[in-house]
């Protein structure tokens, strides 16, 4: 019997140089994916975040997600955030897709980046849970393609 392969293709739309979307065809699914940086200074971190035209929510996730974010990496380091001006606001978000698949969130306030756009002060959802959304590749032995989501 001949081994099983998964179609999945690759491709890159850029827009600008400093701004790309990542395109990801396979099981099933089109996904598109941009980088992100979130922080500012020696706190800043960059993540693949899915693009989401059907949401206004901008969410990654946090170094103490417990639930559902194993293998997600890089993740947010709220200790370190916070030390170079990122906000708790104490306030909570979730999220339930049609498939079935969620998270849930602290709100934080941070400088967000996407190309040459910086935006400081954005609410940022700091996912602590997830079910089932952070999803591996086709044939499972892959960490997630992303570590969020901006809508």
């Amino acid at each position: 019997m001949a081994p099983s392969h998964s179609l999945v293709h690759h491709f890159f739309i850029s827009f600008t140089p400093l701004i790309y979307i990542f395109l990801k065809l396979g099981c099933e699914q089109i996904s598109f994916f941009a980088p992100v940086t979130i922080g500012q200074g020696a706190a800043a971190q960059t993540f693949e975040l899915v693009v989401d035209t059907g949401s206004s929510t901008l969410a990654v996730a946090g170094n103490t997600c417990t639930t559902g974010c194993t293998n997600v990496s890089p993740r947010y380091l709220q200790s370190t955030h916070q030390a170079n001006g990122a906000v708790n606001t104490m306030g909570t978000i979730s999220s339930t897709y049609y498939d079935g698949t969620s998270w849930n969130a602290t709100i934080w306030e941070d400088t967000v980046t996407v190309g040459t756009a910086s935006l400081p002060d954005m609410k940022i959802g700091i996912i602590t849970s997830a079910g089932g959304y952070f999803r591996t590749d086709c044939n499972g032995d892959q960490p997630p393609p992303n570590q969020g989501i901006m809508g």
